[in-house]
Formats: C-alpha cells, structure tokens, sequence
C-alpha cells in the first residue's frame, strides 16, 4: 500500500511541475510578447525622433536660403509715389504689421522697392510692386512697366535673393483685400516650403504701344479710386517713414 501511495504521490509532483512549467513557458512567451511590443514602440519613437530632428533641420537650412546677403537701408528722399500705394501700405500693415517696410534703398543710386516685406525671424525679404501703366508729364503720355521694361530691376533684387512680386495698379484698386490674402498665402508657402493655394484676379502685361493707348484713354481714371483724407495721408506718410 506504501509503494502504490508513493507512487501516487510522486506522480502528483510530476502533474504539478509539468503544469508549473507550462505555466512559466507561457509567461516567458507573453513577457517575451510585451517585450517586442515595446522595442517596436520605441522603435517607431526613436524613427520619429530622427524624423523630427530631420525636418526641423531641413526646415532650418530653407529658411537659411531666404537669408539677404546685404540689407537695404532707409532712405528720406523718396520716390514720387504711385496713386494706390500709401492706401496699400495701409491695408498690408494691419495684415503684416511692422514687417513690413518703405522707403528702403541699396545705396544713392540703387532701386528701390515700392513695398518690402522683411521678416526679421528668417530674413525673408519681398519686393511688392505696383505697376501703373503710365504716368503724364506736361500733358504727355510716358508709358512704364511695360512688357520687358522692369526685367534688370527685378533682376538686381532676384540677385540679392529677394521675392519680387508685381501687381499692376488696377489690381490694388479693385481687389485690394484679395492682393492682401494672395501676399499672406504666398509668403507663407514660401516660409514653409509648400505650394500656394491662392489665386489672384491675373491682368495681362501691357507693350509700350498699349501703354501709349491706355494713356490716350484716360484709363487709370476708368476703374475705382479710393481718396485718402488728409488726417490718413499724414498717419500714412508717418508710418512709411518709421525705422526698419
């Protein structure tokens, strides 16, 4: 009876390893389990670390190639002003604020932009100009900016590593909140590297015969101006004046 019992109890124990065992392989192979899981999650941190650091190098190296090697300077002898610049100046300092500058010049003699915009925290700098079709000058017609006419000028800014953006004066006159989102859309497509999604109302650009013709028309007269007061002229002409 002793043997038998003995034997029954040793067969016990085995039951009791085996199953001891069983358990401790499935918890290896469940520790094992979590244990890939979280070199896989780490993993996919770390890659998104890298990823991170990688982008923000990248974006660190476009912003560079904005970088103006040579700033303009302020200058106190302007240009004579177009109709629609000051009234311009107005709506892209609410939108823009102190970025945006006038009156700048490359030395006595260089170009002058009508408009800059100069970010200060990249160093992005955007000629915005705006094109008139002609002026009069003792009751004769001059035409300006005409097809081909302001390519050396837009070349020396092209060169300084500028934006140069032009629209023609019956644009502002028009549309002038609309040149104001298509400016802020562009600028920040080129801030961060993306495609632009604004579109502005397109005006063909004008030969010197069609200037001649405009200015027999009277045609700046024909689209709608808006006046300023001289209180606003004087606050306009203030903030033009400010430093960079």
């Amino acid at each position: 009876m002793s043997l038998r019992f003995e034997k029954k109890t040793y067969q016990v124990k085995d039951d009791l390893k085996g199953a001891k065992n069983d358990q401790a392989i499935e918890k290896y192979k469940s520790d094992l389990k979590k244990h890939e899981e979280q070199i896989l999650k780490n993993g996919k941190k770390i890659e998104k670390l890298v990823l991170s650091y990688k982008d923000e190098f990248l974006k660190k190296q476009y912003q560079h190639k904005l970088s103006v090697s040579e700033r303009p300077s302020r200058i106190f002898t302007p240009n004579f002003r177009g109709r629609y610049e000051l009234i311009f100046l107005g709506k892209l300092n609410l939108v823009f604020g102190s970025d945006i500058k006038m009156d700048l010049s490359y030395g006595n003699n260089g170009y002058r932009p009508d408009i800059a915009y100069i970010n200060s925290r990249n160093n992005l700098h955007v000629d915005i100009e705006i094109d008139e079709p002609y002026f009069t000058e003792h009751n004769k017609v001059v035409p300006i900016h005409y097809l081909n006419s302001d390519d050396q000028r837009d070349m020396f800014f092209l060169s300084k590593n500028w934006v140069v953006i032009r629209f023609c004066e019956k644009q502002i006159a028009k549309y002038p909140d609309e040149c104001c989102k298509f400016l802020k859309d562009l600028i920040f497509s080129i801030e961060n590297n993306q495609p632009t999604k604004m579109q502005n109302p397109i005006f063909p650009k004008w030969s010197y015969e069609e200037s001649l013709i405009m200015g027999s028309e009277d045609y700046r007269n024909t689209y709608n101006s808006q006046k300023l007061t001289k209180g606003e002229y004087k606050w306009l002409s203030w903030l033009a004046a400010q430093e960079v």
